[in-house]
This record gives structure tokens, C-alpha cells and sequence, in this order.
């Protein structure tokens, strides 16, 4: 099954590789990214999920699984949302719930921004660094 089996091909862009400049513009235009990666065979995994705090860095609000690193990314109900891998209908009603709530997703786009910018500061990074320190 692919976009064309529901008729999506206006609304769903897919794309394999985008330059840095053009990474932000989707992320600045999204409603919502959604990534629902899973384990592979072998157990490789997304590693931390830097792409959702991407995202999140523009307000994007994020869609991922409990996979690998990505519940380091989104704080599940507060930055975004977790789900299980292959849980394609709790992805539905997720999306189907903020369109029906568009306050709702503009209130966790917010929070997902701030999440972001506290996250990949480097302010933040060096008080980490400087924690571990004797």
C-alpha cells in the first residue's frame, strides 16, 4: 500500500534527502512530523532521535515510537507523543484528536519549542557537562 492507494498524493510529500535550508523550511511549514520508527531485525535503533528536536525547534509538534532513544526526544502528552511500534492506529487517533483540538496542538507545539531550544542549548549542554565533573 502506498500514498496513491488513499488518494494522498496532494496532501503527503515523501523525500529521500533535503540540504540543511530546505530540512528547516518543511519543518517550518509542518503541522506535524511524524516518525514512527522501529527496531530493526538485528536491534539496530534510532539512536537518539535528534530529528524530532529538530522539528520541535520550530514548532513542529512530533509523532514517534518508543523506540531506541526517541523518548529521550518528545516528553509523551507535554513536547509530543509516544506510541508503540507498529501502533499505526494510535498514530490516527493522535492526528484525528489535534485536528478536532487545534488549541491543543498549538499549546504542545509551544511546549515542544521550548522542550527544543532548552535541549539543544549549549548553555544547557555545558551545566550537563560541568555536573559530571568531581
Amino acid at each position: 500500500q502506498d500514498i496513491r492507494d488513499y488518494r494522498l498524493e496532494k496532501y503527503v510529500t515523501l523525500t529521500v534527502f533535503v540540504s540543511a535550508t530546505e530540512r528547516a523550511k518543511w519543518y517550518a511549514t509542518a503541522d506535524l512530523f511524524v516518525m514512527p520508527a522501529t527496531t530493526e531485525k538485528d536491534g539496530d535503533v534510532e539512536g537518539f532521535g535528534i530529528v524530532f528536536l529538530e522539528a520541535s525547534s520550530f514548532g513542529t509538534l512530533c509523532i514517534g515510537t518508543r523506540s531506541g532513544g526517541i523518548p529521550e526526544a518528545i516528553r509523551d502528552g507535554i513536547t509530543g507523543f509516544i506510541v508503540e511500534e507498529h501502533d499505526v492506529k494510535k498514530i490516527a487517533e493522535i492526528i484525528d484528536d489535534l485536528l478536532k483540538n487545534p488549541d491543543k496542538q498549538r499549546q504542545l507545539s509551544a511546549q515542544a519549542n521550548q522542550y527544543a531550544q532548552e535541549t539543544l542549548s549549549w548553555d544547557n549542554e555545558e551545566k550537563k557537562l560541568f555536573q559530571c565533573l568531581p
